[in-house]
């Protein structure tokens, strides 16, 4: 998947993560995101590492719904795999990069690094 970075200088890529307020997380093997989300409607973009969302049914029984490398990006409503049958693992340490979902929707920035 290209870079959803590509073409924004690192000075503006900065620019556009604190104009979209978002917040870094530095996971280590095998530990779960979701704890961290408290919003719904978030947006992770994987900077680096690898991770999976699994999910258990009630039996048991794991099953690896996605895998999400570095540059990709996962979420839309993660609050509703904030239970218990869904993990979002990181299966090496990662970074990641929320973003509301929301905020990238309604912010209205005439900076040409916005909309790209």
């Amino acid at each position: 998947m290209p870079n959803p970075f590509d073409n924004i200088s690192v000075k503006n890529q900065e620019r556009l993560l604190k104009l979209l307020e978002a917040h870094t997380y530095f996971l280590k093997k095998n530990s779960s995101i979701l704890p961290i989300i408290t919003e719904k409607n978030m947006l992770g973009i994987v900077i680096s590492g690898y991770i999976e969302i699994i999910r258990t049914d009630h039996n048991g029984v794991k099953t690896i719904m996605e895998e999400i490398s570095e540059m990709e990006i996962f979420g839309s409503n993660l609050s509703s795999l904030n239970n218990l049958e869904y993990e979002v693992i990181a299966k090496e340490d990662s970074e990641i990069i929320m973003l509301d979902y929301e905020r990238i929707l309604t912010q209205e920035s005439s900076l040409e690094y916005y909309n790209q």
